[in-house]
Parts: structure tokens; sequence; C-alpha cells
């Protein structure tokens, strides 16, 4: 746990289930996968977290006030709705060309919809005019993060 200006922020550690998806083991994010073919898989197992993540959460002796979570993550607006909190969500990445990766990109963007704010890869001394007229496109709470 990191304390920052009296702020508790959690990182929460959830296994990959690589091996039941036919990944190899350790292979946990994308530049690790032995073929992009396999990326299908990787979300595979990523929508295996939903159920322990929800349950840990539910554990925690700290209540959680949010969850930082790529829109790739696109279970985590129910969860947060389950738990009651409202959920951040950074943007992502776009549509690729398969069935699977259209479905992907079609719940991302609807639970996009639900989220309370977006972090984005960018700050505002940077790229103010950017950072605000993306505010006032998504209509949105926005936290540059850089």
């Amino acid at each position: 746990m990191c304390t920052i200006a009296k702020l508790k922020i959690q990182v929460l550690l959830l296994p990959l289930a690589t091996s039941e998806v036919g990944l190899p083991v350790g292979c946990e994010n994308f530049d690790l996968l032995p073929s992009a073919a396999q990326s299908d898989n990787l979300f595979a197992a990523i929508d295996m977290l939903k159920e322990p993540a929800e349950k840990t959460l539910r554990g925690l002796s700290l209540a959680p006030s949010c969850i930082i979570s790529d829109n790739g993550i696109s279970w985590t607006k129910n969860v947060a709705k389950r738990i009651e909190f409202t959920k951040p969500q950074s943007s992502g990445w776009g549509k690729g060309k398969t069935k699977a990766s259209i479905r992907r990109f079609v719940r991302r963007q609807e639970s996009g919809k639900g989220a309370y704010g977006i972090v984005v890869n960018s700050f505002e001394e940077l790229e103010p005019k950017y950072v605000e007229a993306f505010k006032k496109v998504k209509d949105k709470k926005l936290w540059p993060n850089l």
C-alpha cells in the first residue's frame, strides 16, 4: 500500500490463469505473447479475473473508492456497480479485425459510457487545449496522469 498525502492507494495482484487458456505460464501481457494470434487467449484469461477481483475487493478491510482500469477490461464497470462505487477508466486501443476483437471493442465502448471519469496519458502543461476539448467532448471528469 502506498500513502500519498494521506491517501491510501492499494494495488491488488491477481494470478492470471494463462495455462487454462492455452498460454505459457508467465505470459501475462501482449508483449510476451508467442504470437499475436493468441491475443484472444490473453483476453479470455483477463475475463476470468472478474470473479476473483470482485471477491478480493469485497474482502478488503478498507473499502475501495474507485477502480482504475483499462477499457480492455470491460467487466470492471459491472464490478464497480455491484460494489457501489464509481470507476474512472483509462482509454485504450482500437478495434481489431476478428469477430472476438470487435465484440471486445463494443464491450469496451459500453464500459466507457458508464465510467465516472477518464485517466488520460497526457498532462495539461503539454496539451492544455486537448485536455480542455476532451473534457467537453466526453462530459466526464478527466485526470491527466503524466
